[in-house]
């Protein structure tokens, strides 16, 4: 792992961009569709789906996962916080 990864932080961030990734393209979809026409905005109902629905497609994949990703929101170390966080920036 360390040839490919080089250190325990490119490895954890590795793990969160593939599943994470996927995530926020979900959401990004939902939200393009409850927009509707252009000029329209998006209803509260599907701003709450695009927020809710595929993190909750995710728990039921993986919950293990969706606890380690809740557990790295507070994490200590400032570099990985600042990653994982970054992941939500679009």
């Amino acid at each position: 792992m360390n040839y490919h990864f080089r250190s325990k932080d490119s490895l954890t961030e590795a793990v969160f961009v593939r599943r994470l990734e996927p995530l926020n393209r979900d959401r990004i979809e939902i939200l393009d569709e409850a927009e509707g026409p252009p000029g329209a905005g998006a209803g509260h109902r599907g701003v709450l789906r695009a927020l809710f629905a595929p993190e909750f497609r995710l728990w039921q994949e993986d919950p293990q996962f969706v606890r380690l990703a809740g557990r790295l929101q507070y994490e200590p170390d400032e570099k990985l916080h600042r990653f994982f966080m970054s992941q939500f920036q679009e």
